[in-house]
């Protein structure tokens, strides 16, 4: 509801004629412009302080994106779930790595969207961080 974030999601869907349309100009906005970073506050950023900011992770971004979808009537959810840190492993280094819990909350987001939910993910990266953990996870044999 904060202001922010309508204009922001009018700005972004300005010309957009269908829905699909409408969530890619959101999801580009959310990967590629709010760069992958942790805010001080952690997980305790509104959504407006996201655009403000201009970066989070998976958290924040994932509480941009159901906001942005939220204020066009776009129909949206917000998961959460535990991953295993070593997920993480190269974006912490040394002991900042060892002093994380074994398990690490991350969010995602489903549109409703023809009749169907759809899971989105990879919202939480910047473009280029997409990419690469893309190539680490083929070389792992992961499914990405």
């Amino acid at each position: 509801q904060h202001p922010l974030v309508r204009e922001k999601a009018l700005e972004l869907t300005k010309g957009c004629l269908t829905q699909k349309e409408k969530i890619q100009a959101i999801f580009y906005y959310v990967r590629d412009d709010i760069k992958f970073g942790f805010p001080p506050q952690a997980d305790f950023v509104k959504a407006s302080e996201t655009i403000q900011l201009g970066c989070g992770q998976c958290n924040t971004k994932g509480t941009l994106f159901l906001a942005l979808c939220k204020s066009l009537i776009i129909t949206a959810r917000l998961h959460f779930s535990l991953i295993k840190k070593e997920i993480q492993k190269g974006l912490f280094s040394g002991v900042a790595f060892w002093l994380l819990p074994k398990y690490l909350s991350h969010s995602w987001i489903e549109i409703f969207l023809d009749g169907q939910w759809i899971k989105t993910d990879t919202y939480i990266n910047d473009r280029a961080f997409y990419y690469g953990g893309k190539q680490i996870l083929e070389k792992r044999g992961w499914s990405s």
